[in-house]
């Protein structure tokens, strides 16, 4: 995993404009490879895992999917929307990450 770069406090804004279900979590400190053309520098982002495959920006207050290095997970191949790894159903964005380095 990447580095670890601190916390964030993820908030669940209800409809009546009230917090509900704050949960600390760590942020670590992970490191994009290019992705051409769209991305074709290297670039590193603090994020928030909340699951197998789905990470949390705070910077972009917008969720991902992603995959390390070397794993060939395909947000494609997961069409129920279950993360394998808790079985919970994970938000989706339809934004996909290149691999990380973590």
């Amino acid at each position: 995993m990447g580095n670890l770069a601190g916390t964030h406090t993820l908030v669940d804004d209800e409809e009546d404009g009230s917090e509900e279900g704050l949960e600390v979590c760590n942020l670590y400190e992970i490191t994009y490879d290019p992705f051409l053309p769209d991305f074709p520098e290297q670039s590193t982002q603090k994020v928030c895992f909340l699951s197998t495959h789905m990470i949390y920006c705070p910077e972009e207050d917008a969720t991902f999917c992603w995959r390390s290095q070397g794993d060939s997970w395909d947000e494609d191949d997961d069409e129920d929307g279950d993360d394998e790894a808790t079985g919970e159903d994970v938000p989706s964005t339809g934004d996909s990450a290149a691999a990380a380095e973590v």
